[in-house]
């Protein structure tokens, strides 16, 4: 089952999607938090810098999401956690480089088609709560 809530910035969406995560014992999804991941993966792994980041190549987009690679964990005791190639890189995603790289490489559609398509995947093994992008 996946449950979805949307709405205007600061107004209580991940209090509340983490909150009912928790009472219905679902997975809680920040999808916000997997476009800072992303970000943070091809600025640190593949070179692209803020003027770069906006139109990076499918092949890097592709990789970096591939299953053996990212994966997303959520526990309500400590929350969401991103793990890139067996490391944690969940500490580095909430910075103010991190702000403007997801701002910049989410107007690209082909990383929103992509990062959809591992929200879908993931929602498919587990029963989630998601807010934010898509």
């Amino acid at each position: 089952m996946i449950i979805s809530i949307d709405g205007p910035a600061a107004s209580g969406k991940s209090t509340m999607a983490r909150l009912l995560a928790k009472e219905l014992c679902f997975y809680y999804v920040s999808t916000g938090l997997l476009y800072r991941a992303l970000a943070y993966i091809l600025s640190t792994h593949y070179g692209y810098s803020v003027a770069t980041i906006g139109a990076p190549r499918q092949e890097d987009v592709a990789e970096a999401l591939a299953k053996n690679n990212l994966s997303y964990f959520y526990k309500p005791e400590t929350g969401a956690q991103l793990v890139f190639k067996g490391v944690d890189i969940t500490q580095h995603l909430k910075t103010g480089v991190m702000d403007e790289l997801s701002s910049r490489v989410s107007t690209n559609q082909y990383v929103r088609d992509s990062l959809l398509k591992f929200q879908r995947e993931f929602s498919r093994k587990h029963d989630i709560v998601m807010e934010g992008r898509d």
